[in-house]
């Protein structure tokens, strides 16, 4: 629980263009930003709502 994540590292900078654009997944049901959970079956999940998206393994 000791790792920090800092705002500056949830999202992309484009300099160039001048656009910032979010690294996770925004939820379709309130906009919040949503996280990636790999333990137990790997999902997306937005702590704000409680909406779930699981991810789909690919078979061989």
């Amino acid at each position: 629980m000791g790792n920090k994540i800092f705002r500056s590292q949830l999202y992309e900078y484009d300099y160039r263009t001048r656009v910032i654009k979010p690294k996770n997944r925004m939820c379709p049901r309130c906009g919040s930003m949503m996280a990636f959970h790999k333990v137990g079956k790997p999902r997306w999940h937005c702590g704000k709502c409680d909406y779930t998206i699981f991810v789909e393994e690919k078979k061989k």
